[in-house]
């Protein structure tokens, strides 16, 4: 499979950023700075609770990835598998450290690790291949309305009283529209079925390569995954004493994405047990071609009378105000 000693020399991927825009802060992370001349690193978006947001975790070590493979392949990363092994620190820098694992004819593997300090938070491995024509099919269209017929979550947000709602208010970089009902303050109305959410950025991301582009994607997935976990155990973000936390994470792209269209999630939860359940989802464009397939494990807990759900409690007790 090639020389995995050969790496290209490591220099971080120039994103264009918004200015003054809600994604603007979402695009500066995602442009990583040189450290040594084996590393770049990352700095964490504004968090209300004390540890970083997961999709900001792989959408910066997937840029990393990208940086250590070569300008054909860098923009192409078609399958990505994470790990998530401590949780990590919104006032320390992130040290994302790539290393080639295969450089063959179509593809090349990198793997790439994320450190604060001597605390290894994440172990993320990215598939690139070279553009290639091949065999071609997909899923059925969706059933589904236009994301016009339905609320947008900003207004929710904006409707909202308290710390985390004004927070996703002001700040949150992509509209998300519930086809099936929202799962933020209470149940939804039915539990089986898929849970499907409109999605896409609440202004125009500026002209970026393609490789930023599935980053952005990656990055507003991880807030949507445990939502079809939720719906099935019949719970909500703010049910009292909640515990989640994300154990690991997999893409697969399958066509370039344009982030700025509208994209489709449709995702449901075959099992849970032992405290985990599993997440998967179908990601459509507007035209329901289907770009994306997606899964997550996630660790689910409602502690017992008298148990406390600490840091990863959504109920309020996880905010850093809360921890004051």
């Amino acid at each position: 499979m090639g020389d995995v000693s050969i790496l290209p020399t490591l220099s971080p991927i120039p994103v264009k950023a918004a200015e003054n825009t809600p994604a603007s802060n979402t695009l500066k992370c995602l442009s990583l700075t040189k450290g040594s001349e084996s590393t770049l690193v990352g700095q964490s978006l504004p968090q209300l609770f004390a540890h970083v947001y997961g999709g900001q975790l792989i959408s910066q070590a997937l840029m990393a990835a990208a940086a250590a493979v070569d300008d054909e392949r860098q923009d192409y990363p078609h399958s990505v598998h994470a790990n998530f092994l401590r949780a990590g620190s919104t006032d320390e820098e992130i040290v994302y450290t790539p290393s080639a694992l295969t450089n063959g004819r179509s593809f090349a593997a990198r793997l790439v690790q994320a450190h604060q300090g001597h605390r290894r938070l994440l172990e993320l491995t990215a598939s690139f291949q070279r553009p290639q024509s091949g065999v071609t099919h997909g899923l059925a269209t969706p059933l589904v309305k236009k994301p016009e017929a339905f609320e947008s979550s900003l207004d929710f947000f904006a409707s909202q009283k308290g710390p985390l709602a004004e927070f996703l208010a002001e700040t949150s970089a992509f509209d998300l529209r519930h086809v099936d009902g929202r799962v933020y303050t209470h149940p939804a109305a039915e539990r089986s079925g898929p849970h499907r959410v409109w999605l896409r950025p609440r202004c125009e991301v500026p002209s970026n390569p393609q490789i930023v582009h599935r980053a952005l994607l990656a990055y507003v997935l991880d807030q949507l995954l445990m939502e079809p976990l939720l719906k099935r155990q019949g719970l909500c973000w703010t049910t009292p004493g909640l515990a989640l936390a994300s154990l690991d994470y997999s893409i697969w792209f399958h066509h370039n994405i344009d982030i700025n269209d509208w994209y489709l999630f449709v995702g449901d939860s075959p099992v849970a047990s032992g405290s985990r359940g599993l997440i998967q989802a179908s990601i459509f464009d507007s035209s329901f071609r289907l770009v994306a397939t997606i899964a997550q494990e996630a660790m689910i807990r409602l502690p017992q009378e008298g148990e406390d759900a600490g840091r990863w409690a959504f109920d309020g007790r996880g905010l850093k105000t809360a921890n004051k």
